[in-house]
């Protein structure tokens, strides 16, 4: 009995160091979350084609250095008069009104966070911030998946927010 139980955890230890080993090429073959180091040097950039109904306009960017770690990451808005959402006043007035919090204080997390957890998995969503989650989420893991195989040309992703949800229901 002893034999076979030690059999067993021989089995478990082996397993678990395969898949710990072999985590970077699963990554990269599926463009899940690629294991810390495993990424190219280079910078990383994913944004919408277009601005959405309101007129903002989400991107992304990543530098990842020569250990393979990601030093730098920028998240935000563009607004349709140049001004970022982080640094729209009014904006984030507004939306410390409504939620408690804006776009000055959580994108910075978001962007503290991958530079922590170098995982865009490990990330955790922000009470009043789940949309933006959700396109940090989407963004990053893109930016990680080109990382993986080094390519630095920019993702545009399609804008899914052209027109006013209400608008749609009011037809």
């Amino acid at each position: 009995m002893k034999k076979l139980f030690s059999a067993v955890i021989l089995c478990a230890i082996a397993a678990g160091a395969y898949f710990f080993l072999s985590s970077g090429d699963y990554a990269q073959k599926t463009g899940k979350a690629v294991a810390r180091g495993n990424l190219k040097t280079g910078i990383y950039k994913v944004a919408y084609d277009q601005a959405d109904f309101r007129g903002w306009k989400a991107f992304f960017s990543m530098q990842v250095d020569e250990t393979g770690e990601v030093k730098t990451v920028k998240y935000d808005y563009e607004g349709k008069n140049g001004v970022n959402k982080t640094q729209d006043a009014g904006y984030n007035r507004a939306m410390k009104n409504k939620n408690g919090l804006g776009p000055e204080s959580y994108c910075p997390r978001f962007e503290k966070s991958l530079i922590i957890y170098q995982d865009p998995a490990k990330v955790d969503a922000i009470t009043g911030a789940t949309h933006s989650y959700h396109t940090f989420k989407d963004f990053s893991t893109a930016a990680f998946a080109a990382a993986a195989r080094g390519d630095t040309t920019p993702i545009s992703v399609k804008q899914p927010e052209t027109v006013d949800p209400a608008a749609k229901e009011k037809k």
